[in-house]
């Protein structure tokens, strides 16, 4: 897997021998490859574009470190056989609704 993603992480995909890893990258390289000319998943003027790419941002910089921790702490912590870390999901959830 290491030859298609060198971090050797999913998610990855090879279209046609096009490889591309990162989740974001693979959604808006599909999102462009998929667009049709009168209904574009991703804005091409300016404004909506620019509204499009501040939630992108919001998402990938506010919401996802804040998210990820909570899914480890309820999801991960408990199936690698840890225990949910109750103080630091108290304080992600909070930070999260602020």
């Amino acid at each position: 897997f290491v030859e298609k993603n060198p971090f050797a992480m999913v998610p990855c995909i090879d279209d046609d021998g096009f490889v591309l890893y990162e989740s974001r990258a693979i959604c808006r390289y599909l999102a462009t490859k998929y667009a049709k000319a009168d209904a574009p998943l991703i804005p091409r003027d300016a404004i909506p574009n620019a509204l499009f790419e501040e939630a992108a941002s919001v998402e990938q910089n506010s919401f996802e470190p804040l998210a990820a921790v909570i899914a480890f702490e309820k999801v991960v912590s408990p199936v690698l056989g840890g225990q949910t870390n109750e103080t630091v999901l108290a304080d992600q959830i909070a930070k999260l609704d602020a």
